[in-house]
C-alpha cells in the first residue's frame, strides 16, 4: 500500500560553523600591538564591535601617553567619526569628557586636540541626543580654557548659532552655551561681547528659544551683581512673566526666584513683590503655573520676607494651604516638598512680628500647620488628601 510507504527525508546540509580562512584573519590582531596601534587598526577598518571598544577605552589608551598618543591617532579617530552613527557619536563625546575630567590630557593639549573636533560636531546637524552629548563635552572642555581662548573660539561658536535667521535648535545651542560662559569670564567682557544678545534672545520669536535663555539667566545675575541684575535682568524676566506661552512664564517664575538673592530689599519691595502676588491668586492661573509656584514656594517665601508688607503674610501663606491642599496630585506633591521650607518661613516671621506683627504671627504658623493633614496625602495621587477641590 503506497500510502504507507515512506521514504527518509533527503539529508539536509548543515550551515557549517568553521571559520573561513579570510574570517578569522579579519578578526585576528597581532598581540604585539600596542594599544594605541590596536586602537588605529580598529578605528580603520576593524569590524563594529572593535571600533566601538576603540571609542570607549579613548581615555585609557591615552592615559600615561597624553599628546603623543593622540597624535597618532586622530586622523583615524576625525575619519572614523565622520561616518560614525549616533551611538557612537554620544560615546565619542563621553570619552571626550572622561578625558578632560581626569586630565589625561593638558589643558593646552585640550585645546589642541579635542575642542577642534568638538565644534566641527556641534556645527553638523545632527540629532538630538548627539547634539546633547557634544554640547556637554563642550562644556566639560570649556573651564580648562584660557579666557583669551574662550573669547577668540568659544563666543564666535555661540553667536554664529543665534542668528535669528537661524533655525530653531542652533539658537537653543547659543542660548545654552552663553550660560555657561558667562561665568568664565568678568562682567565686563560678557557685557561687551554677548549681553545685549542675551537680553535680544529673551525676546525671540520662539517661545522655546525664550524658554532657554531665560533658563540661563540667574547665571549671570550671580555675575552681574545687584545693580545691573535690577536694572537690566530683571524687566526681561518681568516680561516673560506676561508670555503668551505658560512654558515661557514657568521659565521666568523659576529664574525670577534664582535672582531674588542678587536684589536688593528696596527692588524687591518696589518691583518684584507686586509680581508674586499676582501669583498668589492661583484660581486666576494655569495648573501648571499653579504647580511651578508650589514647587518653589519656600525660597520665594523665604526671599521675601524681610520686604513684605503688613497684608503680604497672610496673602502668601493662605495662598501656600490653598494650592496645598487641591485636587491635583502633582500640585499637592509640589507642595508637600516645600512644606518645610514654608513653615520655616512663617516662624521667622513670627519670631520678628509676635502677634500684633501685622497679621498675627502665631496664626500664620496654625495656619501653614493646619494644611498638614491634606498634603501628608499627596503621595497617594490626585484624590486624596485634598477633597474634592478644582483643578484650576
Amino acid at each position: 500500500m503506497e500510502f504507507l510507504s515512506w521514504e527518509p527525508d533527503v539529508e539536509k546540509e548543515v550551515p557549517s560553523t568553521v571559520k573561513s580562512d579570510v574570517e578569522i584573519e579579519k578578526y585576528t590582531v597581532d598581540e604585539n600591538l600596542n594599544d594605541v596601534d590596536r586602537a588605529i587598526l580598529y578605528l580603520n577598518g576593524g569590524i563594529a564591535i572593535q571600533q566601538k571598544h576603540a571609542v570607549l577605552n579613548l581615555s585609557q589608551t591615552l592615559k600615561g601617553r597624553g599628546r603623543p598618543a593622540f597624535d597618532q591617532l586622530s586622523q583615524a579617530l576625525k575619519n572614523f567619526l565622520n561616518k560614525a552613527d549616533a551611538e557612537i557619536q554620544v560615546l565619542a563625546a563621553d570619552s571626550f569628557m572622561a578625558i578632560a575630567e581626569n586630565q589625561i590630557l593638558t589643558p593646552n593639549d585640550i585645546s589642541i586636540c579635542l575642542l577642534p573636533i568638538v565644534i566641527r560636531n556641534i556645527n553638523k546637524e545632527r540629532s538630538e541626543e548627539e547634539t546633547e552629548a557634544w554640547l556637554k563635552a563642550l562644556f566639560k572642555i570649556v573651564p580648562s580654557l584660557g579666557r583669551d581662548k574662550i573669547r577668540s573660539e568659544i563666543v564666535p561658536l555661540a553667536l554664529s548659532k543665534g542668528d535669528v535667521e537661524g533655525n530653531l535648535g542652533s539658537r537653543v545651542i547659543c542660548a545654552r552655551i552663553l550660560g555657561e560662559l558667562v561665568s568664565l569670564l568678568s562682567w565686563e567682557d560678557s557685557d561687551r561681547l554677548f549681553v545685549r544678545k542675551v537680553l535680544n534672545m529673551c525676546q525671540d520669536v520662539d517661545y522655546r528659544v525664550r524658554v532657554s535663555m531665560c533658563e540661563q539667566i540667574p547665571r549671570f545675575a550671580v555675575v552681574a551683581g545687584p545693580e545691573i541684575s535690577s536694572s537690566r535682568i530683571l524687566p526681561e524676566l518681568l516680561e516673560l512673566l506676561q508670555d503668551e506661552e505658560v512654558e515661557a512664564r514657568e521659565a521666568a517664575i523659576t529664574s525670577l526666584t534664582h535672582v531674588l538673592p542678587y536684589l536688593s530689599q528696596e527692588v524687591k519691595q518696589t518691583q518684584v513683590l507686586a509680581a508674586f502676588r499676582h501669583l498668589m491668586r492661583p484660581l486666576e492661573l494655569d495648573i501648571r503655573i499653579q504647580r511651578r509656584v508650589a514647587a518653589l514656594f519656600g525660597q520665594i517665601v523665604n526671599q521675601l520676607l524681610d520686604s513684605f508688607e503688613p497684608e503680604d503674610p497672610a496673602l502668601f501663606f493662605t495662598c501656600f494651604k490653598h494650592l496645598a491642599v487641591k485636587a491635583d496630585g502633582d500640585l499637592r506633591r509640589a507642595a508637600a516638598g516645600q512644606f518645610a521650607s514654608v513653615l520655616v518661613a512663617a516662624t521667622t516671621y513670627h519670631q520678628r512680628h509676635g502677634v500684633g506683627g501685622g497679621g498675627g504671627g502665631a496664626n500664620l504658623i496654625t495656619s501653614i500647620l493646619g494644611v498638614n493633614g491634606g498634603i501628608s496625602n499627596a503621595g497617594g495621587g490626585g484624590g486624596g488628601g485634598g477633597g474634592g477641590g478644582s483643578n484650576s
